[in-house]
């Protein structure tokens, strides 16, 4: 069964930022079109301080967490401050267990 799609929801919020909003399931199946969407955001966002948003996520696999930490490798090639924001509860543990919620720019 295919898995229903994922997308990055951009705006440019000119005082506070810039943001974008993950809709759909983080999997396997979607973490390619969403690590190449991020990137895209990242190298144009016409901000410094960039924000991605995870609270629409439906369901997430542990593929986001290597989402995240190639976000943040393309945000310092281009000189951005990037910060994750809504991160469910399973997210959160995984990052947890992982270590990574001590390096993540978690908000």
């Amino acid at each position: 069964m295919a898995s229903p799609s994922a997308g990055l929801s951009v705006q440019d919020r000119a005082a506070g930022g810039a943001y974008a909003e993950i809709t759909g399931d983080i999997d396997n199946d979607t973490a390619v079109s969403l690590l190449k969407e991020g990137k895209a955001f990242l190298a144009g966002a016409t901000s410094t301080q960039v924000i991605i948003d995870f609270s629409q996520v439906k369901s997430v696999q542990s593929v986001a967490l290597s989402l995240m930490i190639r976000w943040l490798d393309t945000a310092a090639k281009h000189n951005r401050t990037l910060q994750f924001a809504g991160l469910s509860g399973k997210l959160h543990d995984l990052a947890k267990v992982s270590g990574l919620d001590e390096v993540l720019p978690l908000v």
